[in-house]
């Protein structure tokens, strides 16, 4: 079984064929090897059960992000993404010109398109004055909270910065011609403020999916509307091997929740917590 871990996660596999392994799975090529058989998509392995009960983004290697339907695994060119349940709280997140966010001395418009590649489906955002600000205040009780966004710089050359605490803390970020994922460090705080401040008049930014959620780590960005959005846990399971008494678990990850968060990354057993192998990552960074 791959099933969710602590944080995010991606599993590839070794490079099939394999010979002698009872299952493997190179999700960076969409290869699958199950008792000797090769399938081309994991559902066609029998047994192969994959859920999450909600949409969800992968990235690939290149950086661009790839829609995923409720309960499709999200397999890109950097493997298969497993992540656990998180809950973004920021309204309109692909759209500053909505009345969620407060602007001063800053116009927006929904006119840029999107680490996703889909035209207008960004928002850019241009200063009228000096220290222009974007903000949304957000009610929630006290929490531990991590903000990410994409990000890239349209004009200008001035300092960028994000906040999450109304702007009692100013984080700066780094703003280039393309689009990245820039982050505020965690904080634990009830109604957080978020949003943006361009210090020097006329410069402009693209802003994306804009998150605020739970955690002291980001993870996939969630789209949002009217409301809050949920994307649930990624879970997939093989239930028709045969796992002999002595056997190996190889896999090659990328793990970048932080340090001290203990992760599981695949697991074969028996149905029961007593007779397990596993391939994790404990607190202390080992790998088990």
């Amino acid at each position: 079984m791959i099933g969710p871990g602590v944080g995010p996660s991606f599993y590839s596999g070794v490079p099939l064929p394999f010979p002698g392994a009872t299952f493997g799975s190179d999700f960076t090529a969409s290869q699958y090897q199950l008792n000797g058989a090769v399938y081309g998509v994991p559902s066609s392995i029998p047994g192969w059960t994959f859920t999450r009960a909600s949409t969800g983004y992968a990235e690939t290697s290149d950086g661009v992000l790839v829609p995923f339907a409720s309960g499709a695994p999200r397999t890109t060119d950097k493997g298969l993404l497993v992540e656990e349940a998180r809950t973004n709280v920021v309204l309109w997140n692909r759209d500053l010109t909505n009345a969620a966010w407060t602007k001063s001395n800053a116009t927006a418009a929904k006119d840029q398109t999107g680490p996703d590649g889909v035209a207008n489906s960004a928002s850019s955002l241009t200063a009228t004055a000096g220290n222009a600000t974007c903000l949304q205040a957000i009610t929630l009780g006290s929490s531990a909270r991590w903000q990410s966004c994409y990000i890239k710089r349209l004009t200008g050359s001035g300092v960028i910065n994000m906040t999450m605490d109304n702007g009692t803390t100013w984080t700066a970020v780094t703003v280039t011609a393309g689009w990245t994922r820039v982050e505020v460090p965690t904080q634990t705080l009830d109604n957080p403020t978020v949003g943006f401040r361009i210090v020097t008049n006329g410069d402009a930014i693209a802003i994306d999916l804009v998150q605020n959620e739970g955690g002291t780590f980001a993870t996939s960005p969630i789209e949002t509307t009217t409301a809050s959005a949920t994307r649930a846990v990624d879970a997939a399971l093989v239930s028709s091997l045969t796992i002999p008494t002595l056997h190996t678990l190889l896999g090659e990850v990328e793990h970048v929740a932080p340090s001290g968060a203990s992760q599981r990354y695949a697991v074969a057993d028996n149905g029961t917590a007593n007779e397990r192998t596993f391939l994790g990552r404990a607190g202390s960074g080992l790998v088990q």
